[in-house]
């Protein structure tokens, strides 16, 4: 059955000054170096001082008159509703009606003039077979065209835009659609949204609290940005949760924010994190069959990732399957360092190849295929050059 050991592992910091909460990724390796297991540990927040001393430093601020602290100067790009510049365009080879309706994949008759959202190929499986697509955009919807059916025509060769013409807006909307569908941990965004967003005003702004003040956000007094951050943070999951208000999702609401901020590495974190959740809860217990396939795991390999999880009597349950689905997954995506793209690409083809794929009705890892692959054209087109 194992046991338990508790050992102490010192840390310490090069610079001088007080420490930020952080997070400590910590990885277990066998003696042949393979990964056994990992877990990652977030260093609790500062503890709020007592009324007493909140008082008296009050007071002492009073008769040494300093000034309050400044509000963070830091300054956010402006997100601008504007047409998106498209390079290139495909006309239509035939016609293309899907019966019964495939999320993601684009319908069109044959003529028709589809815009590009670049021409970067994804490899997706469409009804049967894998293929080679584009991200077009055509009538109002974004969505994947195959390679084979279009034919790629410049700007200048294209006779009517009017179903062509996209606008940031639009784009930003359509491209963040699977993140209304996906699975996320909150503690795993907080810590993405409190260590790289440095301005709680600009973050309130972007999902959806340009008028309140930050007493509306916080109920005792907080002294750090981090803090004030967090404190927007909590207040959307709240209202995100809330029965009697409109229904937003929390995660889609974080992933829009970001992309508005141009907050490019958070996003990429984010993207990864709920990505492998989402999939290791899609899978559950066929976990073992797509990590067989992916690094030729062993049976022994595969039970050293669900030790950890089983419960007294050395069993595992469905509903916990999906704990050791998202260690292999976390893993397994190390090896690719920041290629977060090939990770994405990667993790969709192995599970097209899989017997009875779950993408055949969960696409959603393709609708986030399609929003990577549209952030760098969002992003040239939503922000002023010389705001960067």
């Amino acid at each position: 059955m194992g046991r338990t050991v508790h050992q102490q592992f010192p840390l310490s910091t090069s610079r001088l000054g007080e420490v930020d909460p952080f997070e400590l990724q910590i990885q277990i390796t066998g003696t042949d170096q393979s990964v056994v297991s990992h877990f990652t540990v977030l260093t609790p927040l500062p503890t709020v001082k007592s009324n007493v001393k909140r008082r008296f430093q009050k007071r002492k601020e009073q008769l040494t008159a300093s000034p309050s602290p400044e509000p963070s100067t830091i300054k956010y790009p402006q997100f601008q509703e504007r047409n998106v510049n498209i390079l290139s365009y495909g006309v239509s080879l035939k016609t293309v009606l899907r019966q019964p309706k495939i999320e993601y994949l684009l319908e069109y008759f044959k003529g028709d003039t589809i815009a590009l959202l670049g021409l970067d190929k994804v490899k997706v499986v469409g009804q049967t077979k894998i293929k080679e697509w584009y991200v077009g955009f055509l009538r109002g919807k974004i969505g994947l065209v195959h390679c084979k059916n279009i034919k790629v025509i410049s700007k200048d060769q294209v006779i009517n835009f009017s179903d062509v013409t996209i606008t940031t807006k639009l784009l930003l909307e359509q491209i963040t659609l699977p993140f209304k569908k996906l699975t996320y941990m909150y503690s795993s965004i907080r810590t993405i949204v409190t260590e790289n967003v440095v301005s709680w005003k600009a973050f309130a702004e972007v999902v959806g609290y340009s008028s309140l003040s930050l007493d509306d956000f916080c109920r005792t007094n907080v002294e750090s940005e981090l803090e004030r951050v967090a404190s927007v943070l909590e207040k959307l999951k709240e209202d995100c949760h809330a029965s009697d208000k409109v229904k937003k999702k929390f995660q889609h609401e974080i992933i829009t924010g970001l992309l508005k901020l141009d907050c490019q590495g958070p996003i990429t974190r984010l993207i990864q994190d709920v990505v492998m959740l989402s999939v290791a809860v899609e899978l559950g217990i066929r976990w073992r069959e797509l990590a067989e396939k992916m690094s030729m795991l062993s049976k022994q390999q595969i039970d050293a990732y669900e030790v950890p999880h089983r419960n007294k009597y050395g069993e595992i349950s469905e509903e916990t399957m999906w704990k050791p689905a998202y260690d292999f997954l976390y893993a397994w995506s190390m090896q690719f360092g920041d290629g977060y793209r090939d990770v994405l690409q990667e993790l969709q083809n192995a599970l097209d190849k899989m017997k009875n794929p779950i993408t055949r009705h969960w696409r959603h890892l393709t609708g986030v295929l399609i929003l990577v692959n549209c952030m760098e054209i969002l992003r040239a087109s939503a922000f002023c050059k010389h705001e960067e």
